[in-house]
């Protein structure tokens, strides 16, 4: 929750000004809500400035500006302060969670796969990384793939979030799309704001509920234009799917 999480920031830099955790927590949670050209330099500011920063703040920081990297329009620049900062910290699932995000949605669904999947084999059970590899694999219609993967987390790891998205993925899959929206439901907080609501309208469209899917189709638009900027090609892939939802209900003035 990225509001609580400002507050709670807030609350503990007015009890210690000097708090360099906290601040960098805020500036992580607030980077959203600012202008990008605010965000990217202030979170430029951190990477660069002479404090040191943790390396799980460092990558946090670093999927966020790249992220208002691309919806200022620089995407070359987003791209290579990804590639810098994985290369700089292999084991963080943040970094490589986003870079398979990112080349999934550049229609590099092999490499999408590959990427989470290599992150998996040190991490099997981190709910993003199971999350990205699941979704990859959805293009190539690979529930069996999916679900091999799934087999390999651990025990305890049985109910996680990612497990609950990648077993929703697979029932897409196969076509089941009433079954896949509970788990799409639960873990709406995976990836980036409004892109469940895309897989939430393939569910409802397979269930045969195009209201639904229309409903979830303009979420999605909504959400991911914030998130990623107008012009981005998520936002592409909502419109898209908001237009399938909309000629399926009939209601093609909508």
């Amino acid at each position: 929750d990225p509001e609580a999480t400002v507050a709670a920031a807030r609350e503990a830099l007015a009890a210690s000004p000097s708090n360099l955790a906290a601040s960098i927590l805020e500036s992580i949670a607030s980077a959203r809500s600012l202008p990008d050209e605010v965000a990217e330099e202030r979170l430029g500011a951190i990477l660069t400035g002479p404090e040191p920063v943790a390396a799980l703040h460092a990558s946090a920081i670093a999927v966020e500006l790249s992220r208002a990297l691309r919806r200022s329009g620089r995407v070359d620049a987003a791209d290579e302060l990804l590639d810098r900062a994985s290369a700089e910290d292999e084991a963080s699932s943040a970094l490589q969670a986003e870079l398979a995000r990112v080349r999934r949605f550049q229609g590099s669904f092999g490499a999408a796969r590959t990427m989470a999947d290599k992150a998996l084999r040190s991490r099997p059970a981190a709910p993003q990384l199971l999350a990205e590899f699941a979704e990859a694999s959805f293009f190539n219609d690979d529930a069996a793939g999916i679900e091999a993967r799934v087999a390999l987390t651990s025990t305890t790891a049985q109910a996680s979030d990612g497990v609950r998205r990648a077993e929703a993925i697979v029932a897409l899959v196969r076509g089941n799309g009433a079954q896949a929206v509970p788990g799409l439901e639960t873990t709406r907080h995976l990836g980036i704001p409004g892109e469940t609501e895309l897989w939430l309208t393939e569910a409802w469209l397979l269930a045969g509920d195009p209201s639904k899917a229309l409903a979830s189709a303009r979420r999605a638009v909504a959400l991911l234009t914030g998130a990623t900027g107008a012009a981005s090609r998520e936002v592409t892939v909502a419109r898209m799917l908001e237009g399938l939802a909309l000629a399926t209900t009939g209601d093609i003035e909508g």
